[in-house]
């Protein structure tokens, strides 16, 4: 449903960036997601890293091919510099979506880390009038009584930019046409 809901969007002209997550028990790798779908980005050279000016080396400690090797000796987010990484992160969506709208996927977020859910909070309060769409998915039966993602997904829900669409298990047939 994901794909074709991005071939859909990149058919529109929006640029579709797409970041799993993944589950490694009972370990973590924060922003993995978000990493993941800005790696295209860098891949390509896009020129977006390049208005970051100074920043850009902040963000090399996310996406190392943007620094040197003198900018990866450097601490993880934590404290107020994860609240600067949130606002660089914002910044440079924004600037991607006045290019052309983006579409941010995250695929399995009942395995999202701490760090991605608290960003994906951040960006669900603070998108206004950008041409965002970020769409997520999980699995409702993975979420346990006391599964991290619950506190997140209501409070993403009490905002006015987010609502949730349930999708059923596919029927025999429909797994076929699929």
């Amino acid at each position: 449903l994901t794909d074709h809901f991005a071939d859909r969007a990149q058919a529109a002209g929006a640029r579709v960036l797409w970041g799993d997550c993944i589950d490694l028990g009972d370990s973590e790798l924060p922003y993995a997601p978000i990493v993941s779908a800005l790696r295209s980005l860098v891949r390509e050279g896009h020129p977006v890293f390049g208005a970051l000016g100074p920043a850009r080396a902040e963000l090399a400690r996310l996406l190392p091919e943007l620094g040197t090797p003198g900018d990866l000796l450097v601490e993880p987010y934590v404290g107020s510099a994860q609240g600067r990484l949130f606002e660089l992160l914002l910044v440079l969506f924004e600037r991607l979506a006045e290019e052309s709208p983006v579409l941010l996927v995250i695929e399995d977020l009942h395995w999202a880390d701490r760090s991605t859910r608290d960003f994906l909070s951040f960006l669900a309060r603070n998108i206004c009038r950008q041409r965002l769409l970020v769409v997520s998915t999980f699995r409702v039966d993975e979420l346990h009584r006391r599964h991290p993602l619950r506190p997140f997904l209501a409070e993403v829900e009490r905002t006015e930019q987010a609502s949730r669409i349930a999708i059923e298990r596919f029927s025999r047939d429909e797994l076929g046409a699929q």
